[in-house]
């Protein structure tokens, strides 16, 4: 097995050791399909919904607007090719948008906020 093989094995195992600590993230995209003149509003439709598993690091108070979440989320590049495809994640009822990530071929670190 190559080296690339066996640090994607080491990742594998390590995400289903994790158990409880890990969180299902519920990744959504939508596409808007029309816009509501009579209440000023666009209808949309949910376009594709996944469900994997990732590890919440840790949230913290925005320092420059205090009215947001910042979170940092650890999930499988195998199990995701994209993340900046989804419009919204959830994660235990809440509702995340990821605003930056990287992706080292192994694990993905997302950068993700939420309104309080």
């Amino acid at each position: 097995m190559s080296l690339r093989g066996t640090v994607k094995s080491n990742v594998r195992l390590a995400f289903k050791l994790i158990q409880d600590l890990g969180v299902d993230v519920i990744l959504t995209k939508v596409s808007a399909t029309s816009f509501n003149f009579g209440t000023n509003t666009t209808e949309t439709t949910v376009e594709k919904t996944e469900v994997i598993r990732g590890v919440l690091i840790k949230t913290t108070k925005n320092k420059k607007d205090n009215t947001s979440l910042l979170g940092e989320l650890l999930l499988k590049s195998e199990d995701l090719d994209d993340p900046s495809v989804y419009d919204s994640l959830e994660i235990n009822g809440q509702t995340w948008y990821v605003y930056e990530y990287t992706d080292d071929g192994y694990v993905i670190t997302a950068k993700i906020s939420k309104e309080r």
